[in-house]
């Protein structure tokens, strides 16, 4: 089985129920058959309608990062910021880098200083004849910062500084303002506006009047041109930005995450009030002024959106136009054939003069013979858009189109009503999804004759074993690069041999120590969530259905999660110490990596050992995969998928993104070479990729005391090595059986029923649930 992660909880930001959600999916998968015909219908007109290319090269003359643009009588003006930095480094370093002998705070020792430059410019909508309007140097000071900056419909530039009040400990704010020449138009404080609402202001935004309106938390206030307050109108959600209309009026969009819906509402300054709303069904932030048929823009999950009436058009698609939604900012949209983009990535960063980007719109003609494959999931990372944007520019043939049901207004429904209709993606990211019951509905494909007939991989290049946990019945239904090793750590000479470890050496270990397998402050529902979440191959064959969770090993493991306290304590202890005074017998990992080697090496003295959670046969450790990447049974466009998906299981998509701590594992053998030279280096090197490395080099504290990292021996990832080799199972945890487990196993703790009771009950409820999933 494969993990869905135990922080899926803090990934579903929306407020939606892990249970509710598969219990919809998996009713949409009930009624899937002859109507699923694969790939998005849709996905090809995103392809077609909302594709630009990036101008290669940014206007030439403007200097710095973009903070603020407006388009005014055809000529698009901004204002920009760049800070020069001074850096004095030791003699004794190397390109910026430390020696491996150096203190882990060496860098808290560099001297350096910083003059901060503010521009004006103005520019023809295609970035020619760029004109200088002004030029503002502002002093190395830790009190002044530019929080935001705006435009006016007049041309006048407004500047907003934080002065920071030392006395009150509050920031000050004043207002700069530079008139459309260029000329200084004063300063005005803010002091007046901010009385009786927050101390901080942002958002700022000008209109055709010089009137100001900013966000104070969640105020929104409207000042003139004097910082005389003209309103201020409070709202009982969060103010997401502010903008004006095609119109001119100013716009307030707020933001409701737990109906994952905006709410746009414009200002009536002459009635001092909101004087009307749109609600869309999709958030999202850098609220844009509208133009031509659309009110307003806002930069939503994937792409650019524009809103008339109550609907969010997709105006450009990100990874169709060759953008990570991470490096997009601020935009606006002069008409429907050209956007004007701050965009900046790591692969940009210091390789431009200004991140000001201007895209036009692809003709769909010459996209009419490019084969679109849909990636649709519930929440898609940005390594997987970054890794589709790389995709889509090294070929003509595929393009990759995201359907990322996030940015539904219920992403449950309509991820179970595409089920239904047949508009299943040719990849599905099963990380938040039930991957069995898919698998069991033959929605999947093996990926092993794919990978049989990759010129560029073969089985080999893998851990056998790791491939092998990840197997369902013989076949791999998923791809993953990487995965987290689980673990808990122990003192060998205190817990001996815990290559097998049940509930019962649990009670042997714990009567010879006087300590408890988990801290001694975790409460019952922590201890019996943390031994059964994600195990559940222990009880369940998903095969047949049938369940044993009324086993005298479920019961025990019941019985012993009710020796712990059940309320949580007022303050905690650091856990390595009481490892170390042996209070608690083993530490436990949900990452194990070559840090953790070092680490736990040092503080047990070289006499460290590992182990599952209990029940643990033969030594087998648990895995959880970062990825999940699975091909549509009945995609049209399985080799397409392909194609992407094979990317991942590369060498060089892992290699080429090391860094000094690693903490994921590579499924490739290669990979983990490439990860154990960059953790065993003791000198400052660069790889074939151009990463520079320099030693492993920190502190790790345990109570008051701290241990100093150092790179790794040979020895310690060959013990690495090793730990990789015992990996026999994959984490997957079902938050709708977690929620049966403890809402029943409370009356335990609560002294009202038995563990066998108790255990009865389980059995039959997660028999019925699972069955009925089927």
């Amino acid at each position: 089985m494969r993990s869905s992660k135990q922080k899926i909880s803090r990934k579903i930001r929306r407020g939606l129920a892990l249970g509710l959600m598969l219990t919809t999916v998996l009713t949409a998968l009930t009624g899937c058959g002859k109507k699923q015909t694969g790939g998005a219908s849709e996905a090809d007109q995103v392809l077609m309608n909302s594709t630009y290319s990036m101008t290669e090269e940014p206007p030439a003359g403007v200097e710095g990062m973009v903070n603020c643009i407006r388009i005014l009588q055809d000529r698009l003006y901004l204002i920009s910021t760049k800070s020069v930095d001074t850096t004095v480094y030791p003699d004794d370093w190397e390109d910026g880098m430390p020696p491996a002998d150096a203190e882990p705070d060496a860098f808290y020792s560099v001297e350096r200083t910083s003059d901060n430059y503010i521009y004006g410019y103005s520019m023809t909508l295609d970035g020619s004849d760029v004109k200088e309007i002004f030029s503002l140097k502002r002093p190395d000071s830790e009190t002044w910062v530019m929080d935001d900056s705006a435009i006016g419909g007049d041309g006048s530039f407004y500047l907003l500084e934080n002065t920071y009040d030392e006395e009150t400990g509050n920031p000050g704010y004043e207002i700069q303002i530079m008139n459309p020449d260029g000329s200084d138009g004063g300063r005005i404080s803010m002091a007046k506006a901010l009385s009786g609402a927050s101390p901080y202001m942002s958002s700022l935004c000008a209109d055709e009047k010089g009137n100001l309106a900013f966000r104070s938390e969640n105020n929104v206030i409207v000042t003139d041109k004097s910082g005389e307050v003209k309103c201020s109108l409070l709202s009982d959600k969060y103010v997401n930005g502010l903008t004006y209309d095609k119109n001119g009026n100013f716009v307030a969009c707020i933001m409701d995450d737990q109906n994952h819906t905006m709410d746009f509402k414009t200002i009536d300054l002459s009635a001092g009030s909101f004087s009307g709303i749109v609600t869309v069904g999709s958030t999202g932030s850098y609220i844009c002024p509208g133009s031509g048929e659309y009110d307003y823009y806002f930069s939503g999950t994937d792409g650019i959106m524009g809103v008339k009436g109550g609907s969010a058009v997709k105006i450009m698609d990100f990874t169709a136009s060759g953008l990570s939604r991470m490096g997009t900012g601020k935009f606006l949209v002069p008409d429907g054939q050209n956007i004007v983009i701050v965009y900046i990535t790591d692969e940009t960063l210091g390789k431009r003069a200004t991140d000001l980007t201007f895209m036009k719109k692809v003709d769909p003609k010459e996209l009419a013979n490019i084969q679109t494959v849909t990636y649709g999931g519930m929440y898609i990372s940005d390594i997987i858009k970054r890794e589709a944007i790389k995709y889509n520019k090294s070929q003509n043939k595929y393009r990759i189109a995201f359907v990322d049901y996030a940015d539904r207004e219920d992403p449950t429904a309509a991820f179970s009503a595409d089920l239904l209709s047949g508009n299943v993606p040719d990849i599905i990211d099963m990380t938040y999804l039930p991957l069995y019951k898919f698998v069991n509905k033959g929605m999947l494909s093996d990926l092993y004759p794919y990978i049989d007939k990759d010129p560029e991989l073969s089985r080999d290049d893998f851990f056998e074993n790791v491939l092998q946990a990840m197997e369902i019945d013989g076949k791999l239904y998923y791809a993953t690069s990487e995965y987290l090793v689980q673990a808990m750590v122990g003192d060998q000479s205190k817990v001996g041999d815990v290559s097998s470890l049940s509930m019962e050496d649990v009670a042997a270990i714990e009567q010879k120590t006087g300590g408890r397998l988990f801290n001694p402050q975790s409460t019952s529902t922590s201890v019996l969530s943390w031994l059964t979440s994600g195990k559940y191959d222990d009880y369940i064959d998903q095969t047949t259905g049938k369940c044993s969770f009324d086993s005298q090993q479920f019961i025990s493991l019941l019985d012993y999660a009710n020796t712990y306290p059940k309320e949580d304590p007022e303050e905690y202890t650091e856990e390595n110490g009481l490892l170390l005074k042996g209070d608690m017998i083993f530490a436990n990992l949900g990452t194990t990596n070559f840090e953790e080697i070092v680490y736990y090496e040092k503080l047990l003295n070289g006499n460290e050992v590992f182990t599952g959670k209990p029940p643990v046969k033969d030594g087998g450790l648990t895995i959880s995969p970062n990825e999940c990447l699975t091909i549509y049974s009945k995609s049209k466009n399985a080799d397409g998928a392909w194609d992407f998906i094979r990317r991942f299981l590369l060498r060089d998509h892992y290699s080429s993104s090391l860094r000094t701590y690693i903490s994921a594992m590579p499924v490739r053998k290669d990979c983990f070479e490439d990860a154990a030279r960059v953790a065993t280096a003791t000198e400052t090197w660069t790889d074939s990729y151009g990463n520079k490395f320099s030693p492993i080099n920190g502190e790790r504290g345990v109570g008051e005391a701290s241990i100093k990292l150092s790179p790794l021996t040979d020895a310690q990832v060959d013990e690495m090595r090793s730990l990789i080799g015992r990996v026999a199972r994959i984490h997957d945890p079902d938050e709708a059986i977690d929620g049966i487990i403890n809402e029943e196993a409370g009356a335990l703790f609560a002294g009202q029923k038995s563990a066998a009771q108790v255990a009865d009950i389980i059995q039959n409820r997660v028999s019925n649930y699972i069955n009925e999933n089927r």
